[in-house]
């Protein structure tokens, strides 16, 4: 069985899941750290912005529109 999903679905999906919150992360650190506050307040902070961060991924699955692109196919005859 082939598991199929348009490009700029798995690009969008990818994105959602794998770059924006660890980059939500970063740039919140970065900025706390620049705006001096200590270690615990720069944490303190970071937590709701990962959770904030997650939501999209969340709103994503939830809707339906991933699931909806993908596809599952048989394989091309020759392969297992």
């Amino acid at each position: 069985v082939d598991v199929a999903l348009r490009g700029g679905t798995f690009l969008w999906a990818s994105f959602l899941a794998y770059l924006l919150p660890p980059a939500a992360l970063a740039l919140a650190a970065a900025l706390a750290t620049a705006a001096g506050w200590s270690d615990v307040a720069t944490a303190a902070v970071c937590l709701p912005v990962l959770l904030l961060a997650l939501v999209p991924v969340w709103l994503a699955g939830r809707g339906g529109r991933i699931w909806r692109e993908l596809r599952i196919e048989q394989p091309p005859s020759g392969r297992p």
